[in-house]
């Protein structure tokens, strides 16, 4: 067995002639081997390779994440048996192992690392007078905006509004929740505004 390879196919199949190849010995109880070839050796016509980028796979789609995370042990949907909730997970064997990595290594990076931080670990509940002496009462706050046209409510400090001119003259304004790509829907939504409004020439920059 030193000058063979280990199995390569699990069945001999013959080439296109209908013989087995000729450097492919059968012996009792083992599967065919080729011996290593001094010269490359061309694949079989019948063995094909299916490039990866031909296969389509829906990563953004929740379902499927889920479904993944499941099968592997990382989180599972909190109370499923019972109809479950929406938002909540359990944390499985691995899903465990792997929030105490990440959370300690944003310990070690945050804390350990640094001379100005010390380590706190404090209730959430506190007596009123502790968030009035921090500031919260006073002064952390959350306006809301509702829309007339979506009918859904927005945090203020999330949207991001702009007027949309033209040689000066305002016809409008747009608005978009900040995220990477809301400079491009911002002028999607200027360009909508100025053919409502049938307007001719270019828009200022927004």
């Amino acid at each position: 067995m030193q000058n063979f390879m280990r199995p390569v196919w699990r069945n001999t199949r013959p080439h296109a002639t209908g013989k087995t190849p000729p450097h492919a010995t059968q012996r009792p109880g083992i599967k065919t081997c080729f011996p290593k070839p001094n010269r490359s050796y061309s694949r079989p016509q019948h063995l094909t390779t299916i490039p990866l980028s031909t296969t389509t796979v829906n990563t953004t789609h929740m379902d499927n994440i889920i479904n993944l995370c499941k099968r592997r042990g990382f989180v599972f949907p909190s109370s499923e048996i019972y109809g479950g909730f929406n938002g909540f997970f359990d944390y499985g064997p691995l899903g465990v192992e792997l929030r105490n990595n990440i959370k300690q290594a944003w310990w070690k990076d945050m804390v350990h690392r640094r001379d100005d931080i010390a380590g706190l670990d404090s209730t959430i509940i506190h007596h009123p007078a502790t968030w009035k002496a921090s500031g919260h009462v006073d002064n952390f706050t959350d306006p809301l905006v509702d829309c007339k046209e979506s009918k859904q409510r927005y945090r203020a400090d999330q949207l991001y509004y702009a007027p949309v001119t033209l040689a000066g003259e305002t016809l409008g304004y747009i608005s978009v929740l900040e995220d990477d790509t809301m400079q491009t829907r911002a002028e999607e939504q200027a360009h909508t505004l100025k053919r409502k409004l049938a307007r001719q020439g270019s828009l200022d920059p927004i």
